[in-house]
């Protein structure tokens, strides 16, 4: 029987590398784009999806710090150390 645990380390594994496929031919002004209306940009959904997925991965699931707060990402972007973009 499988495992729970081996599920969600594979779903997040493919994720990763289908945003991998998809965001690394990317040019910075394509990333960045902001669609008319109430949209946000590929490169803020990417943000957000990758702070989700660690704080799922590593606070939640391994009771450790997001690889957000021990690498001090907030101070090196200057945004909030706590919000999501929400």
């Amino acid at each position: 029987m499988t495992d729970i645990r081996d599920i969600l380390i594979d779903g997040i594994d493919q994720m990763f590398d289908w945003f991998d496929e998809a965001l690394v031919n990317l040019t910075p002004e394509q990333t960045n784009w902001l669609p008319e209306g109430k949209t946000v940009s590929i490169g803020f959904n990417a943000w957000h999806i990758f702070r989700t997925a660690d704080n799922i991965t590593n606070f939640v699931f391994q009771k450790q710090p997001t690889l957000w707060q021990s690498a001090d990402f907030a101070a090196k972007f200057g945004l909030p150390p706590v919000a999501q973009g929400t």
